[in-house]
Parts: structure tokens; sequence; C-alpha cells
């Protein structure tokens, strides 16, 4: 009698076993990589981010009277900026505190052009002391506060800055810009040339130029090609402290087919 009680107690466990149960079908999607930003901070993308992020969009680079990407960034909550140059070399950045403990970038913070890292290797400093595009051929900036090692691996515990660059336009098209500063003249004294000879009494001495040239566009369904050039020449608003930056950049395109892409980017950065 004991055996057959047993055999019940089986049969009976293995009769509530074979119940199933049909679940509804589950997608996940994620980004592998942060090269196309959102475009504003309005995007979903931005909205649903689990963490502090903001996006300066093109609307309010365009609208803003920013001369460089540091005085855009300036303009975000938790991100502080030191030059020591007034033209844009040499900018200290510290994001939530993390950086900006001497001169030149800090390994605290990632910085990336189009999705790209501009760091010489993992745990070091960045290896430019400029950003290698200027303000005028920006399209967007994406900043992301806080820890983003997980996804951007080392140089990113204080946070992430994505520099988006102007794409290449599905038609041809050109621009051409001139944007001039005055700063007027000092009070209390004015700007000196290397002999110490002050040239405040000149107009062009108290002025910034800033030169954009932008040409290029798809010459067909699968190539594209664009070229800009950025000069900015002139005085900056500290005394002694021309600016002479010539910026070159060519970006290239081969669409393969809707999912698959060649990009190339080659940039050239002089300063005098």
């Amino acid at each position: 009698m004991k055996r057959i009680l047993v055999s019940l107690a089986v049969l009976s466990h293995s009769v509530h076993a074979v119940k199933t149960h049909n679940l509804e079908r589950v997608e996940a999607s994620g980004i592998a990589n942060d090269k196309e930003a959102p475009l504003s901070w309005r995007s979903k993308e931005v909205r649903n981010y689990m963490g502090s992020r903001t996006v300066i969009s093109n609307k309010q680079l365009t609208k803003s009277a920013n001369q460089s990407i540091e005085e855009a960034l300036q303009n975000v909550p938790g991100v502080h900026i030191r030059n020591s140059t007034g033209i844009g070399a040499v900018p200290s950045i510290s994001i939530r505190g993390f950086g900006a403990g001497g001169p030149g970038h800090s390994n605290t913070g990632m910085i990336l052009v189009n999705g790209i890292p501009i760091y010489v290797a993992p745990y070091v400093e960045i290896g430019t002391v400029i950003f290698p595009v200027t303000f005028q051929s920006v399209d967007r900036i994406s900043v992301t506060k806080g820890g983003e090692s997980v996804r951007y691996g080392p140089n990113a515990f204080g946070g992430v800055i994505n520099i988006i660059t102007k794409g290449i336009p599905t038609n041809w098209e050109s621009q051409v810009s001139e944007r001039t500063t005055f700063w007027g003249k000092s009070e209390n004294g004015g700007f000196f040339n290397q002999n110490s000879k002050n040239i405040d009494k000149s107009l062009v001495n108290n002025m910034l130029f800033n030169t954009y040239l932008r040409t290029g566009g798809m010459m067909n369904k699968h190539f594209g090609i664009q070229a800009q050039v950025n000069w900015l020449k002139g005085q900056g608003f500290r005394y002694n402290s021309p600016t002479n930056i010539q910026n070159y950049m060519l970006d290239s395109l081969y669409q393969i087919n809707d999912s698959n892409k060649i990009t190339a980017f080659f940039n050239i950065i002089v300063i005098s």
C-alpha cells in the first residue's frame, strides 16, 4: 500500500509539470554607439535616458552669440571650462567637478567627434590641446553627465561630450559666411604688440574675423563628399591674445545599402 501511494504522488507531480504557458513575443534593442546624437534635448532618446543628458541643438548654436565650442558648453549645467588663452586653445573641462585640475583636457571626461574618441590611448589625456573642429563646423553637441564607463570605457567616469559636425547634405549646396566681432576700446589701456607698442588706436586691431566656407553633397545615390574651411583671425577680447586659427575638413561617404555605409573624415587645424 505504501508503494502505491508513492507512485500516485509522483504521477500527480508529473501531471502538473507538463503544463505550459505561451508568452507574448519580446523584442529588445539598443544603440551600440553614439555617433548619431539626438537632434535636440526634446528628442525621445534624451527624455527617456536613464541619467542626465542634454543636447545643444543646431538652432541653439545658430542663435547664440558664442564664439567657440567652449563658450557653448559653458551654458550646460554641470559643465565648467577654464580657458587660459582666450582663443579656445588649452581649455580645461570639468563635468560635475571631475577634471580641470591642470592645463589641457582631463582624462576624466570622454570627448568624441562624431562618436569617435580623440584620445591617443585609454587612461591618458587628450592628444591635442584644442578641439579638432571649430565652432562653425559643428551641427550639435551631446553632453552626458555622470559615469559612462560601462558604455564608453575608460576616461568617461565624469561624463561624455559628443561633438557632431555638419553632415553631407542630400543635394549639393554651398555656404559662405563672415562673422565679425568688435570688442570696443579699453578705457584703462589697450592692446600691445610684441614691441610693447599700443595698437588700440586701429579699429581692425579690436575686431575678430570668422570666415566659413562649405560645399558638398551627394554626387549619386552611393557617394558623397563635403569640404569645409574656417578661418579665425584678429584680436580676442583679452589683451595680448591675437587669434589665428585655420581649420580644414574633408568628409566622404559611401552608402553601400540602406543599413551599411563607409565614412571617412580628414581634418587639419593650424594655430599660429
